[in-house]
């Protein structure tokens, strides 16, 4: 019967160490928790971190928080991304500007070329015109030189003596 005292009073103290080992009390409010190796908890206020961590001191990156570019990879990737289809789109819309210019260039001695021929243009119309005119005057003189000369030449025809005839002309 002792021994098995003993057994009871073995048992009874080691179930108390086991009963004691696993108690504890938490502040009104609060709850209890287990936690795996390397786990921690934090209150809502607090600010938990992992071990391995850089800390920074308050307001290092404004009320926004902080990140670490590796965490933003995708949108930086995104942004240079931009940036670089932004720099073609301005070398192409400064290649259009040149070309605008050189076009506007070519257009301004275009229009003053035409304008040049229009002038040239108007200069031998008036010139055919005064052609014109000066033809009509010289076909009036030939029809009248030609009714003079079918006149001298009936007078001629019809002078009966040469001094009848040179009275023709």
């Amino acid at each position: 019967m002792v021994y098995s005292g003993l057994v009871s009073l073995a048992f009874l103290l080691a179930s108390a160490n086991l009963v004691d080992a696993q108690s504890f009390s938490c502040r009104i409010g609060t709850k209890a928790s287990c936690l795996s190796y390397g786990e921690t908890i934090c209150s809502s206020s607090g600010k938990c971190v992992q071990s391995d961590a850089t800390c920074f001191s308050s307001y290092t990156c404004n009320y926004e928080g902080f990140t670490c570019k590796s965490n933003l990879t995708e949108c930086f990737d995104a942004y240079d991304n931009a940036v670089a289809d932004n720099n073609v789109l301005v070398d192409d819309y400064n290649e259009l500007l040149s070309q605008t210019k050189s076009l506007k260039v070519i257009l301004e001695d275009t229009q003053d070329d035409l304008s040049a021929l229009g002038n040239k243009f108007r200069n031998q119309t008036y010139f055919i015109e005064e052609l014109e005119t000066e033809i009509i005057s010289l076909d009036s003189e030939i029809e009248t030189l030609k009714s003079d000369f079918e006149s001298a030449v009936s007078c001629v025809a019809n002078a009966r003596t040469v001094g009848i005839a040179r009275k023709c002309f």
